[in-house]
């Protein structure tokens, strides 16, 4: 009996680890383990599929020449005396601590779509990989 309780254990856990949690007040999750996405709107689609991009790509989030084109971005939006909406979220935001969410927000900000990502980040996403799962998330 004790085996059965054990094995039932884990086997709730092992479900519950591979599932996107959804938690009151979040409109989206991605959980890295299984790769599924769980999202209530348009917005909450694209940065979720944002995170599976990052994921799939090995954490681009967390190397240097990501973090590095971040800051230099912003730096030169600010140099050129006019930063737009990107280059003054991103200078705000905590890089260091919360790459991944900026990651995300990156491709939030672009819609998802190619042409609308500065060019300076463009080679960061997979792009039709982009494009399968922003159809298979009917965020369009």
């Amino acid at each position: 009996m004790r085996k059965l309780v054990i094995l039932i254990i884990v086997i709730v856990a092992t479900i519950l680890a591979s599932l996107p949690l959804h938690l009151q007040g979040w409109t989206g999750a991605y959980n890295p383990w299984s790769g599924l996405i769980w999202c209530s709107d348009h917005n909450s689609c694209i940065h979720e599929v944002g995170h599976k991009l990052d994921d799939s790509a090995g954490w681009v989030s967390r190397k240097g020449d990501f973090e590095i084109n971040v800051h230099q971005f912003v730096v030169t939006e600010i140099t050129n005396g006019k930063p737009g909406e990107l280059a003054i979220m991103l200078a705000t935001y905590p890089i260091e601590s919360n790459r991944i969410e900026v990651y995300a927000d990156i491709f939030l900000y672009s819609d998802g779509n190619e042409m609308n990502m500065p060019l300076e980040f463009r080679q960061f996403y997979d792009w039709e990989l982009a494009k399968t799962l922003l159809k298979k998330y009917k965020t369009k």
